[in-house]
């Protein structure tokens, strides 16, 4: 975890699967709440690489066949902020 400096809030820095890096909020700023990055739900694709959607401002799972679907545990998705529209091929569905 790393300190910004301007604000003394910490921050951690993560990487994405397209090898870009992304500065977010440090566990702290969580505070127990779900969050896509420090603290999962128990959804099954919380093991897929992480993408941001910086278009839409939200959190993808990157399925093995390179689909990105919207993170259950995105701030935007669980708050109906996102419609989770996406380019699906059924991974997302939890397995029965």
């Amino acid at each position: 975890m790393e300190s910004d400096g301007i604000l003394g809030e910490d921050y951690d820095v993560i990487q994405l699967l397209s090898g870009t890096t992304l500065r977010t909020h440090g566990p702290r700023k969580c505070n127990g709440d779900v969050c896509v990055i420090h603290n999962q739900t128990a959804h099954h694709m919380r093991t897929w690489p992480l993408n941001w959607r910086w278009d839409r401002g939200i959190m993808e799972r990157m399925c093995s066949h390179g689909i990105g679907h919207p993170d259950p545990d995105d701030y935007r998705i669980r708050n109906g902020l996102d419609t989770g529209v996406h380019g699906c091929d059924g991974c997302c569905v939890k397995p029965s």
